[in-house]
C-alpha cells in the first residue's frame, strides 16, 4: 500500500502525536496527516471528503479522537 492511499486525521494533542508517530514508523514514512480536535473532527473529515473523495484512499485512520457522536457515518470499509 502506498502512503498516497493514506490518510490520518490524530488529535492535535501528545497522545496525538504519537499515534501518529507510531503509524509512520509501522508503514516507514510520513502519512499525509490532518490534525484536528475532537469537537472539529467531523468538519474536518467532511470537508476533505468534498475536496477529496475519502472512498480514493484505501485506508483512512482516526487516531486518538472520540467519534462516537458520529461513528455512523465513517462507517465505510476504508476507515480504521
Amino acid at each position: 500500500m502506498s502512503v498516497k492511499d493514506i490518510h490520518v486525521f490524530t488529535d492535535a494533542d501528545l497522545d496525538g502525536a504519537i499515534s501518529y508517530l507510531t503509524l509512520c514508523w509501522y508503514f516507514g514514512a510520513e502519512l499525509p496527516v490532518t490534525v484536528s480536535t475532537s469537537k472539529d473532527v467531523e468538519k474536518d473529515i467532511e470537508e476533505l471528503d468534498r475536496s477529496n473523495n475519502l472512498n480514493t484512499f484505501r485506508r483512512v485512520y482516526v487516531l486518538d479522537m472520540d467519534i462516537c457522536n458520529f461513528a455512523k457515518k465513517l462507517d465505510r470499509n476504508n476507515f480504521t
